[in-house]
């Protein structure tokens, strides 16, 4: 079970959680009713009371209620998605105290260059020690929402969108690569 979670709006987390879902192959569970699910509502599955479930991504926003905090403690991974704003960084570290720091994923999202990405590393290495993942400010996360394909299938499509795609896809890949060993050694243990 993967979550993803953020109370701070505007960080990318609906964007991240619908194009992870996809290439993991996971079902999606939110607590979030927003107009861009309502689009895709048959392949999302709203809840309002959340409860773990296997072979599912949780996209949790808002306040970590007890609910939200069952899941993220049940999830394999918890997927944390941080701008270098001063009020996400602080959400984000306060999410981190309330659950195991082991099953945190950081994402630096929406990059716009390097420096970004080593304030939030910087800022948060500070205070914890959870893996951070860059990922570059790109249409192709926001694209499969738009398409209902995975980024993957957006990736891959053609000679040109490769080329697009050429700088954030590593990144991605990198992201898929790291939530797969995880899932896979949460559910070993």
């Amino acid at each position: 079970m993967v979550a993803i979670y953020s109370s701070k709006g505007g960080v990318g987390k609906t964007s991240l959680a619908f194009s992870l879902a996809q290439d993991l192959n996971l079902g999606i569970i939110t607590n979030d009713r927003c107009a861009t699910y309502e689009i895709l509502k048959e392949k999302v599955k709203y809840i309002e009371g959340v409860m773990p479930m296997a072979n599912a991504l949780y996209d949790l926003g808002g306040f970590s209620t007890g609910h939200v905090l069952d899941v993220l403690n049940e999830a394999d991974v918890v997927i944390i998605p941080v701008t270098p704003d001063f009020n996400a960084l602080q959400r984000a570290l306060e999410v981190i105290g309330e659950i195991e720091a082991d099953k945190v994923v950081a994402v630096a999202n929406m990059l716009e260059n390097e420096e970004e990405y080593t304030f939030i590393k910087s800022s948060l290495l500070a205070k914890v020690t959870v893996p951070i993942v860059p990922l570059k400010r790109s249409k192709l996360i926001s694209n499969t929402l738009l398409t209902g394909q995975s980024a993957r299938v957006l990736y891959e499509e053609s000679g040109l969108s490769k080329y697009s795609y050429r700088y954030i896809w590593p990144q991605y890949e990198a992201l898929l690569t790291l939530i797969q060993k995880r899932i896979h050694h949460g559910q070993a243990a």
